[in-house]
C-alpha cells in the first residue's frame, strides 16, 4: 500500500513539472516563429529594395538611347517626398517606413520622338514605392516610369508616366502606365519641386496623400498632381 501511495504521490508532483515544461517549449517555440517571421519579413524587403533599384536602373537604359552628350539624368540630385499629415499603418512601403515618391530630372528636356508614344519632352524618371492612380480606370503599380511632357496644337499640357519595355528583338516599346493631371501656371520659380500638402494646403481637391509636382521651363510652368494608393489613418 505504502509503495502504490508512494508512486501516486510521484506521479502528482511530476505532473505540474511536464506541464511547466511543456509551456516553456511552448513559449519558446513561440519567440521562434516570431523571430522567424521577422528575418522572413527584412529578406522580403530586402528583396524588394534590390527589385526596385533594378527596375530603376532597367528604366534608366532605354532613356539613355535618346539623350546625348549633354543631357543626361541626374541621378544624384533626386527629390524625395513623403506625405506630411496623417499616420500611415506599419508594413505601407514595406518595413514600416513611409511611402515616398522620387524624382530623378534631366538636366535638360528637350523633345524627342518615342515609339508608340510620339513627340514628347522627357521630364525624367519617377519612383514610386507604392501605386499611384487618377481615376480607378487610370492607375500604376510601384516601379519607376519616364514623365513625359505633351503639347497640342491649342497649348494645352497633358502629363503621363511611361513605363518602357524591351522586346526579344531588343526593340524598345513605351506605354502610358498613368495619365497625370496637369495645368499651366505662371512661372513660380526656377526650380523642380515636389511635395505633398501641409495643414494649411490640404483640401478636399488636394487630399494628404497627394503629391504635387512643379516643373519649370523655358517657355511655361507645368503643375501636376499625384494621387498614392495608401491608407492613412
Amino acid at each position: 500500500m505504502r509503495r502504490m501511495y508512494a508512486g501516486g504521490l510521484a506521479l502528482l508532483l511530476a505532473l505540474p513539472l511536464t506541464a511547466a515544461a511543456q509551456d516553456t517549449v511552448s513559449q519558446k517555440e513561440h519567440l521562434t516563429t516570431v523571430q522567424n517571421l521577422r528575418e522572413t519579413k527584412t529578406r522580403l524587403f530586402l528583396l524588394q529594395t534590390e527589385l526596385s533599384n533594378a527596375h530603376l536602373q532597367q528604366t534608366i537604359l532605354p532613356l539613355r538611347r535618346h539623350m546625348n552628350q549633354h543631357r543626361h539624368l541626374l541621378l544624384g540630385s533626386g527629390i524625395v517626398a513623403n506625405p506630411k499629415l496623417g499616420k500611415i499603418p506599419i508594413g505601407e512601403g514595406g518595413e514600416g517606413k513611409p511611402p515616398f515618391v522620387t524624382f530623378y530630372p534631366v538636366s535638360e528636356a528637350r523633345a524627342v520622338s518615342l515609339p508608340d508614344v510620339g513627340v514628347c519632352e522627357i521630364q525624367g524618371v519617377v519612383r514610386l514605392s507604392v501605386g499611384a492612380y487618377r481615376s480607378e480606370k487610370n492607375t500604376c503599380k510601384p516601379g519607376s516610369y519616364l514623365m513625359a511632357l505633351k503639347t497640342d496644337a491649342n497649348g494645352m499640357v497633358s502629363l503621363s508616366l511611361l513605363d518602357a519595355d524591351v522586346d526579344a528583338n531588343g526593340q524598345i516599346h513605351y506605354r502610358e502606365a498613368l495619365q497625370m493631371l496637369a495645368e499651366r501656371v505662371q512661372r513660380t520659380n526656377n526650380k523642380m519641386a515636389l511635395a505633398f500638402p501641409g495643414l494649411q494646403e490640404v483640401s478636399p481637391q488636394h487630399p494628404a496623400w497627394q503629391v504635387q509636382f512643379d516643373l519649370p521651363g523655358k517657355e511655361q510652368h507645368v503643375r501636376a498632381y499625384l494621387n498614392l494608393n495608401i491608407v492613412m489613418l
